[in-house]
C-alpha cells in the first residue's frame, strides 16, 4: 500500500491535535482540583513533597500575642486609627487569612466574604491588639522595677557586706596590753610536760653551744616553738658572770641605733658622736678585736623580727658577729628567715645551726603584734607604719616624708590644723614627686586607707591633711629611716 505525502501530514496533524486535547484536559482537572475547597486531593498529587502549613506564620504570630513575647516574625497588625483612616479613604482593609478560605478566593482578595465574616476577624483583631497593648503595659512596669531594683541593691547607701560581725564593731572597750598577757597567762596549754621535757633535753647542749661560740662560731636555733623560755635559761646558767646584751628582735620600736648606743655609751664609756650607723659599727669591731677589753655577748631573741629584717641592720650585725671578742646566740622563727641573708653577710655571721623544735607558744613574740582587741600603743603603731612604707615607692615615701617635716616643725604651735591640699600640692611640684593633682590624691587616699592621713575641711571651706600619729612615733620613724640609709 502506497502512502503519500499528503496523507501523512494530514496523520501528523491529527496527532498533534489529539495530544494538544489532552494536555488541556489535564490542565482543566489541574484547575477543577485547586478549586475545590478543603480538597487533600489536589495536594496529594500536585503539592509539594516537603510538608508545609500554610498558616505557620500567622499561627507563630498569635503563640508569640498570647505568651508575651515579641517575635521577629511577628505579622504588622494595624491599630484602630489606620483602620478607621482606610474605611474613611474607601480602601478596604486587609484580612487575615482563614484556614477555610479556598485559595483562589483568597487570591481574589476575598470578593466573596460575606459582611459577617468581616465583622467577626474585625473584632478578633480589635481583641488581639487590646491583648497585646494589656501584656505591653505589664512588660514595661516589669522592667521597671527590675530598674529600681537593681540601682537600689547597687546604691552605696545600701551596699550589702558578706558579714557585719567584724571586730571592729565591737561595743566592749580596747583592751590593754596588759590585760591581754594575764588573759594569756591563765589559759593552760594541753602539753605543759611534754613542752618542758623539750626544753630540759635541749639545755643538755648548753655547754656546747659556748664552747663553740668561744671558738669562732655563732649559733643559731630553729625550730616550731617559741625558744625565749631557752635562751632564757642559757643566759641565767652561762652568761650570768659575762658581759652581754639581752635584744628583744621582736620589739615593735627597736632599732639597729639603739641597739649600737647601747654598746658605746654603757660598755665602751665612748662620747664620740658617730651619727653614721656603719661607722659606729666599725668603731665596736675595731674596740673588741683587742683582748684586754674582754668579750661581749649578744642575746637576740628573734634576729628575723619585722624591725631587724632589712639588709643594712643585718649587714651591721655580720659586722659586730665577724669581731673576734663578740659573740651572738640568736634565734628565728619565721620559714623564710634564711632568705635575708647573702653568701657575704652568711659567711660573716659563721653560724652554727641547732634544731631546738620546742611546741612551746609564741606568748612573748606575738605580745606587740597588731590586734583590734588592743590598744595600740606608739610602738605598735611604729610597726605598722614602718610596715606599710616598705610597700611603697620613692615618691610616695616622699610625700609621707614632706608631711612628717611640716608636722614636727608645727609641733608648738597650737593652731596648726594641717597643710592644705593646695600647699601640698605645690611643695610636691616642686621636689618633683607628683605630676598632677590626680596623682596626689590618689596616694593620699591610699595614706587614708592605711590610717596613716587623715584629713578635715577648715572654715574656709579648704581640706587640710595631718599624719595620724603623735610626734614621739614620727621622730622614731625618723631615727629609723636615717639608720638605714
Amino acid at each position: 500500500m502506497i502512502v503519500t505525502r499528503e496523507e501523512e501530514q494530514e496523520e501528523e496533524r491529527i496527532s498533534n491535535e489529539a495530544e494538544a486535547d489532552k494536555i488541556k484536559e489535564q490542565k482543566l482537572l489541574k484547575t477543577r482540583v485547586l478549586q475545590a475547597s478543603g480538597s487533600d486531593l489536589g495536594q496529594a498529587i500536585f503539592g509539594f513533597k516537603t510538608p508545609k502549613r500554610k498558616e505557620a506564620l500567622v499561627n507563630a504570630a498569635q503563640n508569640s500575642i498570647q505568651s508575651g513575647k515579641k517575635s521577629t516574625s511577628k505579622p504588622r497588625t494595624k491599630s484602630k486609627t489606620n483602620v478607621s483612616k482606610e474605611k474613611a479613604s474607601g480602601r478596604k482593609p486587609l484580612k487575615t487569612l482563614n484556614k477555610k478560605t479556598p485559595f483562589f478566593v483568597q487570591e481574589n482578595g476575598g470578593s466573596d466574604l460575606s459582611d459577617e465574616s468581616e465583622d467577626s476577624e474585625e473584632s478578633h483583631s480589635e481583641d488581639e491588639e487590646n491583648e497585646d497593648s494589656k501584656q505591653t503595659a505589664s512588660k514595661e512596669l516589669t522592667a521597671s522595677d527590675i530598674l529600681d531594683e537593681y540601682f537600689e541593691i547597687h546604691s552605696a547607701k545600701n551596699r550589702t557586706t558578706t558579714s557585719d560581725k567584724t571586730l571592729s564593731r565591737l561595743t566592749n572597750p580596747k583592751l590593754q596590753q596588759k590585760d591581754i598577757i594575764n588573759h594569756l597567762k591563765e589559759v593552760q596549754s594541753t602539753h605543759i610536760h611534754e613542752t618542758a621535757k623539750l626544753i630540759r633535753m635541749h639545755s643538755c647542749y648548753f655547754q656546747n653551744w659556748m664552747f663553740q661560740m668561744l671558738n669562732g662560731f655563732n649559733v643559731l636555733l630553729y625550730g616550731f616553738g617559741s625558744k625565749h623560755k631557752l635562751l632564757e635559761e642559757f643566759r641565767k646558767r652561762h652568761l650570768k658572770d659575762q658581759c652581754h646584751i639581752v635584744i628583744n628582735g621582736f620589739f615593735p620600736s627597736i632599732t639597729i641605733k639603739q641597739i649600737l648606743n647601747m654598746v658605746t655609751e654603757d660598755l665602751m664609756n665612748s662620747q664620740l658622736s658617730i651619727r653614721n650607723t656603719i661607722d659606729q659599727a666599725n668603731h665596736i669591731k675595731t674596740f673588741y678585736d683587742v683582748d684586754k677589753h674582754g668579750k661581749l655577748f649578744l642575746l637576740i631573741h628573734n634576729v628575723d623580727g619585722q624591725m631587724l629584717r632589712s639588709k643594712n641592720v643585718q649587714s651591721i650585725l655580720s659586722c659586730l658577729a665577724s669581731a673576734k671578742n663578740i659573740h651572738i646566740i640568736s634565734s628565728i622563727d619565721h620559714i623564710n628567715a634564711p632568705l635575708i641573708w647573702d653568701q657575704n653577710i652568711s659567711s660573716q655571721f659563721n653560724w652554727l645551726w641547732h634544731d631546738c623544735t620546742t611546741y612551746d607558744a609564741y606568748n612573748e613574740e606575738t605580745s606587740y603584734e597588731n590586734s583590734l582587741m588592743v590598744q595600740q600603743s606608739g610602738s605598735l603603731a611604729l610597726s605598722s607604719l614602718i610596715h606599710v612604707l616598705r610597700s611603697l615607692t620613692p615618691n610616695a615615701k616622699g610625700i609621707f616624708r614632706l608631711l612628717v617635716d611640716i608636722q614636727l616643725d608645727n609641733e608648738d604651735n597650737s593652731s596648726y590644723q594641717g597643710l592644705s591640699f593646695t600647699d601640698l600640692y605645690n611643695r610636691c611640684r616642686e621636689r618633683f614627686l607628683v605630676n598632677s593633682d590626680l596623682t596626689l590624691r590618689a596616694q593620699l587616699t591610699e595614706f587614708k586607707d592605711h590610717k596613716l592621713v587623715k584629713s578635715k575641711k577648715g572654715f574656709n571651706g579648704l581640706e587640710y591633711l595631718s599624719v595620724a600619729l603623735d610626734c614621739g612615733t614620727l621622730r622614731q620613724y625618723l631615727e629609723h629611716e636615717s639608720s638605714n640609709t
